[in-house]
């Protein structure tokens, strides 16, 4: 095989050992016992109406609880000074036909119910009488600037523009607050999210609830559909993870708002091609966007189908229960109550994270998607944060989140880990692939390499990664590894050449 061909040809061969062996230390059973009664319960009766493997019931019914605490409750000083919070956001990818829809509408009924009667009771009770003292403000200004113009007494005159000025100042107070709340949105431009969220903040909580049975057109538009450049545009949701300040300034009236703490739980249920779309788009990587979310694929097999009769009503009023009690809490709380975590629990959580240290930090293990895998301690700990509430509900607060409840969420994460290892295996494999073509690439053009050279060329990160690639391309007879002493009895160099190009050569160099 010539030079040439090497640097054109050459494929990774199917199995990756080093990207499998992760894969095998990691639990791969899906921990349905870690998770509260509550979700048990139900998604046992999902499963038996159905037949919906409780993998994906389970997702959304964590989707769901994440939507309905928003902003109601933190973990405070968890890790690093910040706080845990509770939101989640999911992907979930499943085939058309598979019965997503029907579990999605079963999981999400009492919120959306919620949802329409809190919407009527704030236009009742909170809407209408703004608009009825907005009139009359109106009103009192309209009259006030006429007294004022009629007006011969300077002093008189003042008083009445002073007094002018304080009710405009009034009226601009009572029309921010005159909007109804938008607890959820499913297809939105995040130019108009970022507007849901501020009206919302006028309100109540900076939070918006995203979620859709089929996502396809909330991630178009992520992807940029409506982006003039066509760019990707998930600064928001970014955002709206992690509760960072977000601004957006736009030419149009009403287009620009300025977001202290947005919240945007995510809950989307996609088919397979845009899971591939979504983590093809390596945008979404740089972004961190793909980094936060918990992306599950679901296999849900046809089975044969008898009537299970009807949905037992027991488990329908306590879920519906559950669901109305979290969201008439703390989704209607103006600041979050703080839920403190035991120091068994913490000192368990923590141990989960450095434990993923040596993992992140080696190259034949996790260190290429080093930024994925460090979002995995962050799950556990809202994982903890939102079992404890599900567990406990409006007492939450006076309880500490307990060493069981730690475990349970950290198998979860674990699980979750393990399976966005999964889904990444074929876009690892596709950059391994495109470090080793740029490493021949770089060996045709001069006489030998060191991993130091690479680095230089920002093919890889370090030395470590350098030498893991410039070893197997030698254990695939590839590359040719050489120690050649320095002259001048300086430290011994490590290089390497390509297998056809005289080493007599390399020694001249």
């Amino acid at each position: 095989m010539s030079v040439d061909g090497l640097a054109t040809s050459w494929e990774l061969p199917e199995k990756t050992a080093k990207y499998s062996e992760p894969l095998e230390k990691e639990p791969v059973l899906f921990p349905f016992n870690s998770l509260p009664m509550a979700i048990q319960e139900y998604c046992h009766e999902l499963s038996r109406v159905t037949q919906a493997p409780v993998e994906f019931s389970s997702l959304v019914c964590l989707g769901v609880i994440s939507g309905c605490i928003s902003k109601g409750a933190i973990i405070p000083n968890c890790f690093r000074g910040d706080s845990g919070k509770p939101t989640l956001q999911i992907a979930a990818a499943l085939e058309s036909g598979t019965g997503k829809t029907t579990v999605f509408k079963l999981v999400t009924k009492p919120l959306n119910e919620w949802c329409r009667d809190e919407t009527a009771r704030h236009k009742k009770e909170i809407l209408a009488p703004l608009l009825c003292r907005i009139a009359r403000l109106q009103g009192e200004i309209g009259q006030k600037q006429k007294d004022a113009l009629r007006c011969d007494a300077p002093e008189r005159r003042e008083l009445l523009i002073r007094e002018t000025e304080n009710l405009q100042r009034e009226l601009r107070e009572a029309e921010e607050k005159a909007v109804l709340p938008t607890y959820l949105a499913e297809d939105a431009t995040l130019e108009a999210l970022v507007q849901l969220l501020a009206n919302n903040g006028r309100v109540g909580q900076e939070a918006v609830f995203s979620y859709s049975d089929d996502a396809r057109q909330a991630l178009r538009v992520l992807l940029g559909k409506y982006s003039k450049t066509g760019n990707i545009d998930d600064n928001l949701l970014v955002k709206g993870f992690s509760w960072s300040p977000h601004q957006q300034h736009r030419r149009t009236d009403g287009g620009s708002a300025m977001l202290s703490a947005p919240c945007v739980p995510l809950l989307w249920l996609i088919q397979p091609d845009l899971l591939t779309e979504m983590i093809g788009t390596t945008a979404l990587t740089e972004s961190g966007f793909l980094q936060r979310f918990i992306l599950e694929e679901i296999e849900w097999p046809v089975e044969r189908y008898q009537d299970p009769g009807e949905f037992c009503p027991v488990q329908r009023a306590a879920w519906e229960g559950l669901v109305y009690e979290l969201l008439g809490h703390y989704r209607m709380l103006e600041r979050p109550e703080e839920i403190q975590t035991s120091p068994e629990a913490k000192e368990l959580l923590l141990e989960y994270r450095n434990s993923l240290v040596p993992l992140v930090n080696d190259p034949n293990e996790l260190q290429d998607i080093r930024s994925f895998a460090q979002r995995w301690a962050e799950w556990a700990w809202r994982f903890a944060l939102n079992f404890h509430i599900i567990e406990h509900r409006t007492q939450a607060p006076r309880l500490p989140i307990s060493v069981e409840t730690a475990a349970n969420a950290i198998s979860l994460a674990k699980y979750y880990g393990h399976r966005k290892v999964v889904i990444l295996t074929g876009s690892r494999i596709d950059r391994k692939n495109a470090i080793k073509a740029k490493i021949l690439d770089k060996a045709r053009s001069q006489s030998s390499l060191k991993a130091r050279d690479l680095i230089l060329c920002r093919i890889v990160k370090n030395t470590a990664e350098a030498r893991l690639h410039l070893d197997e391309l030698c254990a695939e007879n590839i590359l040719i590894k050489r120690e050649v002493k320095t002259p001048g009895g300086g430290p011994i160099s490590t290089q390497y050449h390509l297998v056809n190009r005289p080493f007599a050569t390399l020694q001249q160099t």
